[in-house]
């Protein structure tokens, strides 16, 4: 089943990268911090060094009070043992700044790093200036990478780099080696892969496996209700 599959995967990742980088899971966005901490405790028993934790998902394009969204970090963070990674992603709403600021502070031997999805310059700013100098700041995305470390954030992740592993770290390599140009210029190339990522979404599988495919790499087929073009 779905269990087994996840167990797998995660196994098969971390037999394969343990020891030459950081592992992190992550986990589907969950309706409740049951749920939640169901998938944390899936992702520690195969070893990860780190689990990104989406915000709370509650349907319907539900956006939960801030009590409420607060509470719910509070229930699942307390109870894993695991690094947490706080994931702001696109679920109709940020984790406001100065939420994210008490988690931190809140929990600073367990979280490490924040991923921001979604975002305007105004947030990205504000969450550097809170927290910058507590955690590593990576943006879920190749839209603000350069942005992002301009700032001291540690680098991006997105999915585009599944197809142009290179390119997308020679964006973070020549950035903090100061060679600018050439990080502008691997990023421009990353951007317009995203693009193509657009034209063929949604869901994230759908172009990077349609694109996987076609270059003759691994990934196989999404699954329905996602179909490759």
């Amino acid at each position: 089943g779905e269990r087994r599959e996840s167990r797998r995967v995660g196994g098969r990742g971390v037999g394969g990268v343990k020891g030459e980088g950081r592992v992190e899971c992550r986990h589907v966005e969950a309706r409740s911090a049951e749920q939640a901490l169901e998938e944390a405790r899936r992702a520690g028993t195969v070893g990860a060094d780190a689990g990104q934790r989406y915000a709370w998902e509650g349907g319907h394009g539900m956006v939960p009070r801030p009590r409420g969204l607060e509470a719910f970090f509070d229930e699942l963070i307390s109870q894993i043992d695991s690094k947490v990674i706080l994931a702001t992603h696109r679920l109709g709403y940020k984790i406001p700044n100065d939420m994210l600021k008490r988690l931190i502070d809140r929990y600073e031997d367990k979280i490490i790093a924040v991923n921001f999805s979604q975002a305007e310059a105004s947030y990205v700013i504000d969450m550097h200036d809170a927290f910058g100098h507590q955690v590593k700041i990576y943006s879920g995305g190749t839209q603000w990478a350069i942005t992002n470390m301009g700032f001291g954030g540690y680098g991006f992740n997105s999915s585009e780099t599944n197809v142009m592993p290179n390119t997308g770290m020679a964006v973070v390599e020549a950035f903090r080696r100061g060679d600018v140009a050439i990080a502008v210029e691997a990023h421009s190339q990353m951007l317009r892969l995203s693009r193509l990522f657009d034209i063929l979404l949604p869901a994230t599988p759908r172009p990077m496996k349609t694109l996987l495919q076609l270059l003759g790499l691994p990934g196989g087929r999404p699954r329905t209700p996602y179909l490759t073009p």
